[in-house]
């Protein structure tokens, strides 16, 4: 069973004036941007080992919770912290060198 994490809910991206554009937003990025962003987060995430990417992708972006993610990677839950900070870690290193460039 997945389980979000407390607090969170689901975004509805629409108003009664039809779908909000986030480039409508203050200090919103252009389309253009966002692919660009969407393109180093990639190659940041293709960096990372196969557990430390699955561990993220399933906390940051699927929205398991920890004992989601022990359940489906087998291991304990110390584990999954661990793997969890490194891979952030090492995203934070990939994406400061990639948007640097």
């Amino acid at each position: 069973m997945v389980r979000r994490r407390p607090g969170t809910t689901s975004t509805d991206f629409t108003d009664a004036d039809g779908p909000v554009l986030l480039e409508d937003s203050p200090g919103a990025i252009g389309f253009d941007e966002r692919l660009a962003l969407n393109d180093v987060l990639r190659a940041a995430l293709a960096g990372l080992s196969g557990d430390l990417r699955e561990a993220v992708v399933l906390r940051e972006f699927v929205d398991f919770t920890y004992a989601d993610i022990v359940e489906h990677q087998g291991v304990g839950v110390q584990t999954v912290k661990s793997r969890l900070n490194r891979a952030r870690r090492q995203l934070g290193e990939a994406l400061r060198y990639q948007l640097a460039e």
